[in-house]
């Protein structure tokens, strides 16, 4: 089905084939090493250097990892995106984005699990970190500004990522992990003392329900979803089949 110059698909056929359950099981594994990465040790409110860092490294690994398995989406978000642009079936989307979430508990559980009754899972005075402070928060009556900023970064880290993904725009311009991992340290920097920063539908799921942390859950959720729809209505019109600046007639070579 063609729609606005984008091809949609159900992907039914997908379903038949083992390339597809690999990507799917690859999500799962992205997004479960994401979470257990950011929540032992990653993500730090503490320290906005290391936990941005941290961070968007831990993103570019992945996607460096996964990429040729799944497309390394490891954000629901992103799925969407993908989906709304015309790139990935229904069907593909479906199925990652219940990998990701189903990713994003089982390593926050782990996470939980392992750490419950040591000094990580314990308030302290002495370094000491509370499972429940890895959970993505914004300040109480705040939210509204919160949804906001999540949306308009979640958007920025879309726009990359359809601009990596986009045909008219050679491979060899680039690393689209370190790329992607650099937006997210970008990002992480500016939210984490507002939001959390995680611009990932996964990233807040997994562990505001396992710490049962779910009051928020909707600002987030609506935010960043929200950027998935919106981003590629604005991105198609504005980026959509543009090469790279260096390879436009006229540029590059020295010339002027």
């Amino acid at each position: 089905m063609r729609i606005l110059g984008r091809n949609y698909s159900l992907g039914m056929s997908d379903l038949r084939t083992l390339p597809f359950w690999r990507g799917v099981f690859g999500e799962f594994i992205g997004t479960f090493f994401f979470l257990l990465s950011c929540l032992i040790g990653v993500w730090s409110p503490n320290d906005l250097v290391a936990g941005s860092l941290g961070t968007g490294l831990c993103i570019a690994v992945l996607v460096h990892m996964i990429d040729s398995v799944s497309g390394a989406n490891i954000n629901p978000a992103v799925s969407v995106a993908l989906l709304a642009n015309g790139q990935i079936s229904l069907f593909r989307c479906a199925f990652y984005i219940l990998a990701q979430i189903g990713g994003s508990v089982t390593g926050s559980g782990l996470v939980l699990l392992m750490t419950s009754g040591s000094s990580f899972n314990d308030t302290t005075v002495d370094g000491g970190v509370e499972f429940d402070s890895c959970v993505p928060k914004m300040e109480v009556g705040y939210e509204w500004q919160g949804m906001a900023y999540e949306f308009l970064f979640t958007g920025m880290l879309i726009m990359q990522v359809l601009r990596c993904t986009d045909e008219a725009r050679p491979v060899q311009n680039g690393n689209i992990a370190l790329s992607v991992g650099l937006v997210v340290v970008v990002t992480n920097l500016c939210l984490i003392p507002i939001t959390g920063g995680p611009i990932n539908p996964a990233r807040i799921t997994g562990p505001a329900i396992v710490s049962g942390q779910t009051s928020q859950l909707g600002f987030y959720l609506v935010g960043e979803f929200a950027a998935s729809i919106i981003t590629p209505l604005v991105y198609c019109p504005l980026l959509t089949g543009i090469p790279p600046r260096e390879d436009k007639p006229g540029r590059g070579g020295g010339q002027g």
